[in-house]
């Protein structure tokens, strides 16, 4: 949503959007109608998605909020740049490495 309670569009308008230009459904409708998956197939692999976002849901719902120096921590492998732009040009973050990189 980007913006709550600003319509720039019908629901009608919404709703046929969401139901022709949807590039899950549209993928879904593709792999189904080349019998390259079954309707159960679909089904188990969106019960374990379901259930995977659930997880990290609740996951992310029991974590404690970061702190401040922490808001830069971990945005590079190798921080090349210091200090890091805040939210204004005067309010300058300090890049920390917490964990390893994991996507060298």
């Amino acid at each position: 949503m980007s913006d709550p309670g600003t319509s720039y569009r019908t629901r009608e308008e919404v709703q046929e959007v969401r139901q022709t230009r949807d590039p899950i459904t549209s993928f879904k409708e593709k792999i189904l109608s080349r019998n390259l998956v079954t309707a159960d197939e679909i089904k188990e692999i969106d019960g374990k998605i379901r259930v995977m976002v659930d997880e990290a849901t609740k996951k992310a719902k029991a974590d404690k909020e970061i702190g401040m120096d922490e808001i830069a921590a971990d945005i590079y492998a190798h921080n090349l740049e210091t200090p890091i732009r805040g939210l204004t040009i005067f309010q300058n973050l300090e890049h920390k490495n917490i964990g390893p990189a994991v996507n060298k």
